[in-house]
């Protein structure tokens, strides 16, 4: 096939496996090579033309059949660009929302550090209100790992009977 395809717009562009800089051009025939062949399309100008419409749209593309001899007039191109888009019916369950099954999380101010960190009068006022296992069970492991929170530590196992 004779022709090609110029980038005239200010930046370059990858599409069709390579990169096409301001000013570079791309053969009809490697074009075909990239795309054609998988298309189905048989060479000639209805490759061309498809390759306008699917691949290569916007401003920026100029075809050629030689150096300065525009591929299509002025009135193709209008009549290209007046096509109505197709209305495609939209999949099912496109624009739905998706939530979670428990929308409610529990977010408690109750952290194992925060209990931890507590003076005891206040630990034993938290822990009294955590019913959470969990909290409850990271408390009493970080207990076992500071000094002087001997107090906390037999508080939350006999918080943790209660619980279970």
């Amino acid at each position: 096939m004779k022709g090609f395809v110029k980038n005239e717009g200010e930046r370059g562009v990858f599409t069709l496996q390579r990169r096409l800089n301001p000013g570079s051009t791309l053969s009809f025939d490697d074009a075909y090579l990239t795309v054609g062949e998988k298309s189905g399309k048989n060479k000639g100008p209805s490759f061309v033309k498809w390759l306008r419409e699917s691949y290569l749209t916007g401003d920026q593309w100029v075809f050629y059949k030689q150096e300065g001899t525009p591929y299509f007039t002025s009135q193709q191109i209008e009549q290209v660009e007046e096509k109505p888009t197709e209305a495609v019916a939209p999949a099912r369950g496109a624009g739905t929302v998706m939530r979670r099954k428990a929308s409610t999380v529990n977010k408690s101010s109750i952290t194992p550090n925060t209990i931890i960190e507590a003076a005891f009068p206040e630990a034993h006022d938290l822990i009294e209100k955590c019913s959470d296992k969990t909290v409850l069970k990271k408390a009493l492991a970080l207990s076992q790992h500071f000094s002087k929170k001997d107090e906390h530590m037999r508080h939350l196992m006999r918080r943790l009977q209660q619980v279970y």
